[in-house]
């Protein structure tokens, strides 16, 4: 059964906006230029499906209503400090201070504890909506930007430098799994099923045909040798790891694989800005292959490339403008 996002709204974002955005159940381009506050409100509904309440603890907004094709509604609400507790509360607020006052002599460090505690235990989360929606779709939230970080996971790979190097690390992982995965269902699928064993390869093949395609202009091509992701310099003997790819080159693997990996499932995929380093005719391009490797992924992206939206997808386009005003 198709699952996706029909409408999202949120209230009071910095303050002061009510923001309702009706969804395609396929493409959903929020435009606008620097600073108006594209990545902020993608970053808000992707929290939301990160499960990161964060974003709602902070100021950016007051609420978060999704509404679905199955008609599930669910949502956060975050209770303002200074509200009224519910009056069936067996704890006062004043009693509850003084309860954090014996164990933090500092005031500062007191209101700070007891606002954070306040808006937690007073906040709406609709955890098994949420949870039923999630256990229907993938969610996934590319990060494409590039960074020198210091990790806290266990990577044995000392070419991992930087966060699009995690990202990849990662993701090689579920590529040689996924590639391992429908080998297996080649010998386990028989007859009536053989159509959709050939689907699986005919996507893994494509994924390749577009990789070497894009990457042509800088003589790269796949290393078809090893199941993991490498490349050969087509005019030398030289094979090249993913670490020692452009910031550019990265980002394009590292989407392209999120999207061949998921199998075709129903999907939701929040793109905050991929443009970022993607040469002009990638950017041109990238819907399209996006939509080729997954067309069953609904997507949530913000950009203010007119390379990103020039070859067909003006009708999917809503201007940040539109949904402040």
């Amino acid at each position: 059964m198709e699952h996706y996002i029909k409408q999202i709204k949120l209230t009071k974002l910095w303050g002061k906006h009510d923001v309702v955005w009706n969804l395609n159940k396929d493409i959903n381009i929020l435009s606008g230029i620097n600073g108006s506050g594209k990545s902020t409100i993608i970053n808000c509904i992707a929290s939301y499906f990160n499960n990161d309440k964060s974003h709602f603890l902070s100021n950016h907004i007051q609420s978060i209503d999704i509404y679905t094709n199955q008609d599930s509604h669910f949502y956060y609400t975050k209770i303002d400090h200074n509200s009224d507790l519910n009056s069936n509360e067996s704890l006062k607020k004043a009693d509850f201070y003084e309860f954090i006052s014996q164990f933090l002599k500092n005031e500062d460090s007191r209101e700070k504890l007891y606002k954070k505690i306040i808006t937690i235990t007073t906040s709406n989360w609709d955890e098994e909506l949420f949870n039923n929606f999630r256990k229907n779709i993938e969610i996934d939230i590319i990060n494409t930007f590039d960074s020198h970080t210091v990790f806290e996971d266990e990577i044995f790979d000392d070419n991992v430098k930087s966060e699009l190097d995690r990202e990849l690390y990662f993701l090689q992982k579920k590529y040689i799994n996924y590639q391992l995965d429908i080998s297996k269902k080649a010998f386990t699928y028989l007859t009536e099923k053989k159509r959709r064993t050939k689907n699986h390869f005919e996507k893994l093949d494509l994924f390749k045909t577009y990789i070497n395609k894009l990457f042509l202009p800088t003589k790269k091509q796949l290393n078809n040798e090893d199941n993991q992701i490498s490349f050969k310099l087509i005019d030398e003997e030289k094979i090249l790891s993913i670490y020692e790819l452009s910031s550019g080159e990265k980002q394009l693997l590292l989407i392209l694989i999120t999207f061949l990996i998921q199998d075709t499932k129903n999907s939701l995929v929040f793109l905050d800005e991929p443009e970022i380093s993607l040469h002009f005719d990638w950017q041109r391009q990238l819907i399209q292959i996006i939509r080729e490797l997954n067309p069953n992924a609904q997507l949530i992206i913000s950009t203010h490339s007119p390379a990103m939206i020039m070859d067909g997808w003006m009708n999917k386009v809503v201007n940040i403008e539109d949904l402040l005003s």
